[in-house]
């Protein structure tokens, strides 16, 4: 059961990270600074989603 509710988390985690990050590398298009810091989050996004997938499939 535990380890069930850790990957929802992380699958919700990552989705919400990698979503976050589109929004505002989108909304944040002149400033190449921030934009960098937002695919950061994009790219742990997404691979906390490929962990839980991973995870899910094993």
């Amino acid at each position: 059961m535990k380890s069930i509710l850790l990957l929802i988390l992380f699958l919700v985690l990552g989705i919400g990270l990698t979503c976050s990050g589109i929004y505002y590398s989108i909304k944040e298009k002149n400033d190449n600074e921030s934009k960098k810091v937002y695919k950061i989050c994009i790219g742990i996004g997404i691979l906390f989603i490929i962990i839980s997938i991973i995870k899910i499939s094993l």
